[in-house]
């Protein structure tokens, strides 16, 4: 949990800098972390999913 945490803080420090050096969008940031939860939570959804379905067929 605390990796996790340090992992979406360097993107947050980061997306600062990417408008500061780069001139890129500092949402560019934001984006990533939304994109990264989303697929975490498709993922375990699918899991889940596909558990139960074969928890249905043994």
């Amino acid at each position: 949990m605390i990796a996790i945490s340090f992992f979406f803080a360097m993107i947050a420090g980061g997306s600062s800098q990417l408008d500061l050096r780069l001139d890129v969008s500092s949402t560019l940031g934001g984006g990533l972390q939304g994109a990264l939860v989303l697929s975490v939570m498709f993922g375990l959804g699918r899991a889940v999913s596909r558990a139960e379905r074969q928890g249905e067929a043994a």
